[in-house]
């Protein structure tokens, strides 16, 4: 008898090697199979774009494996089969339309290469903590210099126009930071375009300049380091983040962390952890295909990195760069155009994906979460647990 197996619109379908993957984005659904000589014909010709992912099947051509796949299919919600002649149905594969504006305020015409840039974040310096752990995070290191405010200030009113841009000022050493009155009366019309991280034992000094001004607020906790320093109720609606490099860190910071509102847990690699980073932060194929990665999110997986694409980072020294790990694209002399388009020809961190090595030959590159520069640092072909 012959049938005819639609894909629904938000199901994509891969193959790799001797085997298929069906996702479905909208229920996230996922299935896959073995690509028998009828299945890896039936993939192909759903593929073909002029077949708008609908085709007749025989299932006298089919045996067992075929038959459970086409349940699957059924059960799991991938498709629709019907008998073939009553109604042609059609489908299309996932599609994605990017639309981008072109203005900042009414009055100021943006640069479109400049729609690209989503946030810059300025790392103020002084005397943070040990470790050079902002290769890998926001995080708080110690600097001999700090960033100064009276070049902070000129940066900030060309970044302005940009709505699309927010812009986080991460303090390593806020007591001491040179100005830091003038700065925080200068940022009231940021409002909510702009948010203030601060190492935990420092947060009383942030809540005040912070309170009612809209700002978005980070407060940074080692609680190896700091301890149970800066966890009283500042009156805003404050994150915290907890940065963790072993077992004992993560209890510690979890019982810490009961009862804020908002939190995050940061692994960092130290070196001698990566038995801990492959247990709390790795993947197993079961808990990727769990992880509801939406439609969006797979299309921009290959063609930008999501964890960076967009961003800057400007250092206390005022080079500026795609990731710290990386030679800067300029410094805050340079103009914003010139450093978006040096990133876009050297592609440092923007553009970084997983189309290298293992990466090009798995099944689920397109639903695995972009690169990181730990994995880097770690020596780590891919971010799946070996099974």
């Amino acid at each position: 008898m012959k049938k005819n197996l639609t894909l629904y619109p938000d199901t994509f379908l891969w193959t790799k090697g001797a085997f298929g993957l069906l996702y479905n984005a909208k229920n996230y659904q996922s299935y896959e199979f073995v690509l028998t000589p009828f299945l890896s014909d039936l993939s192909h010709r759903l593929l073909d774009f002029s077949n708008f992912y609908s085709v007749d099947i025989d299932d006298e051509d089919m045996d067992e494996a075929d038959r459970d796949f086409l349940c699957q299919v059924e059960n799991r919600h991938l498709g629709v089969l019907r008998e073939a002649g009553i109604r042609k149905t059609v489908s299309l594969p996932p599609l994605l339309c990017l639309q981008r504006g072109r203005k900042g305020k009414s009055d100021f015409m943006m640069d479109e290469f400049l729609l690209d840039l989503t946030s810059v974040l300025f790392y103020m310096g002084g005397n943070g903590w040990e470790g050079q752990f902002q290769l890998q995070a926001e995080y708080p290191f110690r600097s001999p210099e700090y960033l100064p405010v009276e070049r902070l200030l000129p940066y900030l009113e060309k970044l302005y126009p940009f709505r699309q841009c927010s812009v986080r000022l991460l303090f390593s050493d806020m007591a001491h930071y040179p100005g830091a009155g003038m700065l925080m009366d200068r940022l009231s019309p940021w409002e909510k375009r702009l948010s203030l991280s601060v190492r935990a034992s420092e947060a009383g000094l942030l809540a005040g300049w912070a309170r009612g001004r809209g700002f978005g607020v980070e407060i940074l906790h080692d609680v190896q380091i700091e301890g149970a320093a800066g966890l009283e109720d500042y009156g805003m609606d404050e994150v915290h983040v907890f940065f963790v490099k072993n077992t004992a860190g993560l209890e510690a910071a979890s019982r810490f962390a009961e009862g804020l509102p908002h939190v995050r847990f940061v692994p960092l690699f130290t070196g001698k952890n990566k038995d801990f980073l492959e247990e709390n932060v790795f993947l197993t194929r079961e808990e990727l295909l769990s992880s509801r990665v939406s439609k969006r999110i797979v299309f921009a997986h290959d063609v930008l990195n999501t964890h960076y694409y967009g961003k800057l980072v400007v250092m206390p020294d005022g080079k500026v760069h795609s990731h710290p790990g990386k030679p800067p694209l300029g410094d805050m002399d340079s103009s914003l155009h010139q450093i978006v388009k040096a990133e876009e020809n050297e592609n440092c961190a923007w553009k970084v994906l997983r189309n290298k090595g293992k990466c090009v030959r798995c099944l689920y590159r397109h639903l695995c979460p972009s690169p990181m520069w730990y994995e880097d640092l770690m020596g780590c072909p891919c971010i799946l647990k070996r099974e």
